[in-house]
């Protein structure tokens, strides 16, 4: 498909309007087009969310990282390695309110390290295109501190690395 062709993995996020809160799950799956009669999930993952009460500020920056070696011969050819290259999102959060900081921001490194699994979902209102190039499943690539840049406020930095 097009999207496989740019890159992306062949995921499927739904990003709930509102709260949900349940002890059981059901998903049910309707394909009527499917001949073969069944569904294969590598991975179904529930998560639970949070979107930080002030988004992001300016600077955030998403790009692209890859493991491809190169190797170049005595004749001049130069050999590569190719490896999938992975999406790698910066951002900070700043104006933090403790609460906020450390329920949430500190509490999810803790509890994460930078072996969890973290789906980013840049925007959540996004279709199409757009949400498939910035939401993705990643790790924290370090854990970061929480700053006290004013009396009252926070701020901490997040770097994410796509899990493959």
């Amino acid at each position: 498909t097009a999207e496989n062709r740019l890159g992306y993995q062949a995921d499927f996020y739904l990003p709930l309007p509102s709260v949900q809160t349940a002890r059981y799950w059901r998903v049910a799956f309707s394909d009527t087009g499917n001949t073969s009669g069944y569904v294969e999930l590598a991975r179904c993952c529930l998560m639970a969310a949070w979107q930080p009460t002030l988004n992001m500020i300016y600077g955030a920056a998403l790009g692209l990282e890859t493991d491809t070696t190169s190797d170049r011969a005595l004749g001049g050819a130069t050999y590569f390695d190719r490896r999938e290259p992975r999406r790698v999102q910066k951002f900070t959060l700043e104006n933090l309110a403790e609460g906020e900081a450390f329920d949430r921001a500190f509490k999810m490194q803790w509890q994460l390290g930078i072996d969890g699994e973290i789906l980013f979902c840049h925007d959540p209102a996004a279709t199409g295109e757009r949400l498939k190039q910035r939401t993705f499943l990643a790790t924290l690539r370090q854990l970061t501190a929480i700053e006290y840049p004013y009396t009252t406020a926070h701020r901490t930095a997040f770097e994410l690395l796509e899990k493959l």
